[in-house]
């Protein structure tokens, strides 16, 4: 489960409503990421962002969506940082940026239920004569 702690705040460059971000958990690391879900263009990783402890999520389809080419840490392009620690965002990005990582973990699940479902049924032991 992802956790995405928050200060709601005013700032001047951001009209409106506002959210800081505080902390970020429960995020995958690309390398932990089953590889049916790596090839999804709705795929969320985590990710360090220019070289700091400061941990970001990236979406692919973002970037696909609005023509965006980031390169992270890791060196993947075409991904862009939804979030980031410590950063401000306007309460609309953030609100998107939430549905962006409801549906990728919507994907994520059900290709852990199909992973599941199959690990349970492909088991035993068989042995071919020939």
């Amino acid at each position: 489960m992802i956790s995405i702690k928050t200060e709601k705040v005013v700032v001047p460059e951001i009209e409106g409503k506002a959210r800081k971000i505080l902390e970020i958990s429960g995020v995958l690391g690309k390398e932990g990421l089953p590889s049916e879900y790596q090839g999804n263009p709705e795929m969320i990783c985590g990710c360090k962002r220019f070289g700091k402890d400061i941990f970001s999520i990236k979406c692919f389809a973002f970037a696909n969506r609005y023509r965006r080419m980031d390169r992270d840490d890791e060196g993947d392009e075409g991904s862009v940082v939804l979030f980031t620690m410590e950063e401000v965002y306007s309460e609309q990005s953030f609100q998107a940026g939430l549905d962006i990582i409801k549906k990728a973990g919507e994907i994520l699940h059900q290709i852990n239920l199909q992973r599941k479902e199959l690990t349970k049924e492909w088991q035993g032991e068989e042995t071919f004569l020939i």
